[in-house]
């Protein structure tokens, strides 16, 4: 008997830019769901969308309307509003750590479907039109109050039916994501539930893994052979981590798989030094060939995962160009005076950059400030 499975999964934090302004309205989920939900959907879109506009959301004491993905925002068709705006597919838009992993190909070939949870627009197919946006859960608790619980499960239930769903994978990797939705109230009522977790990492760290498994596997198996993965073999190796098929609590408490950390300890770790255990490999080449030592934080860390493939492979190259030669012509290497300290920040390419510290020459060591986009919050100057 053949079973219609949905898999679930976030948005990212990284964004394309750019997109077309003819807006696809046989894109979007609504045409997918009941009347009642999209009334609720598009009231959720509507307040968080006016709450940016209005300066009521902050990050790190930064007003989010300020942000380089949030000036160009606009009240078009994708809130219900009618204003020009740029759109581009949401899978085509995020570029982070799931999504990297998933070729075009894959997406547009795929078998089974797909949903996207948003902080800004609940859910969110993968071909629909989105404009370019930064807003997270962690940004605010109304957030969170708005989608979580009744109104995100609401909605996701009317898509289910609509879409005779019989299996539903949650693939968002991370507590605060999960928990948007009421899993016991699909259990109850006979829908079969997995949640992927890591044996390795716990949350945003899992999701590279997460992506490998949707593009090698979960997208376009058949689904027979997915249900005897997860029902039977309950484990996928992946070029990361094996990943678990979960279905409740015992099941996770058995395999006493890696969790979260609470937000004191997230907090407290985000600006230490990550251990060569939890960096990429191929810092490890880059040191034993320049012999030079590479440090940099888990906020680092977090921004040089989120880089996309052609990116994170250029960011490599000109990190070994640095240590080699500073003023190297290609890398337009410029020495930064802020707050009273001094770095340098070089390119990667056009829209990239990257701030350092320079080599201490006696230690040689070099501390990885910052690497992202030439515009974003974190790696202005």
């Amino acid at each position: 008997m053949n079973k219609n499975i949905l898999f679930i999964i976030t948005c990212s934090n990284g964004k394309i830019e750019g997109g077309i302004t003819n807006y696809n309205y046989k894109s979007s989920i609504c045409n997918y769901i009941s009347s009642e939900c999209i009334s609720y959907l598009m009231e959720g879109r509507q307040f968080n969308l006016a709450h940016i506009k209005n300066g009521g959301f902050t990050r790190q004491k930064k007003i989010l309307k300020d942000l380089p993905y949030n000036k160009g925002l606009k009240n078009s068709f994708d809130f219900g509003g009618k204003e020009e705006a740029k759109f581009l597919p949401a899978y085509e838009r995020y570029c982070g750590r799931i999504y990297k992993e998933i070729d075009k190909e894959t997406w547009k070939n795929r078998r089974h479907q797909v949903l996207i949870f948003s902080g800004l627009y609940g859910w969110v197919l993968p071909e629909e039109f989105i404009q370019r946006y930064s807003l997270h859960l962690r940004d605010s608790q109304l957030i969170i109050d708005i989608w979580k619980g009744e109104i995100a499960t609401f909605i996701l239930e009317s898509f289910v039916r609509r879409n005779n769903i019989d299996v539903l994978v949650d693939c968002t990797g991370e507590d605060l994501y999960r928990e948007i939705v009421d899993w016991e109230y699909f259990e109850v009522r006979g829908y079969d539930v997995f949640h992927i977790y890591g044996e390795q990492n716990a949350g945003p760290s899992v999701l590279p893994a997460i992506g490998y498994f949707l593009q090698n596997k979960g997208l376009t198996g058949e689904d027979s052979e997915l249900l005897n993965l997860m029902n039977k073999i309950k484990y996928f190796q992946t070029t990361y981590e094996k990943i678990w098929f979960i279905k409740g609590k015992k099941e996770l408490e058995e395999l006493q798989l890696p969790r979260e950390e609470g937000p004191y300890e997230l907090q407290e770790k985000v600006n230490q030094t990550v251990t060569s255990i939890e960096r990429p490999s191929e810092f490890d080449e880059i040191e034993s060939i320049h012999k030079v030592k590479i440090i940099f934080n888990y906020k680092v860390l977090s921004q040089i995962i989120e880089l996309p493939k052609e990116i994170y492979g250029k960011f490599l190259q000109n990190l070994k160009l640095y240590i080699k030669n500073p003023k190297h012509p290609g890398l337009k290497t410029k020495e930064i005076k802020k707050d009273g300290e001094t770095f340098h920040r070089f390119r990667i390419n056009d829209f990239y950059r990257v701030h350092v510290d320079p080599v201490d020459k006696n230690k040689k060591i070099l501390n990885i400030r910052a690497v992202g986009g030439a515009k974003v919050e974190s790696i202005s100057h």
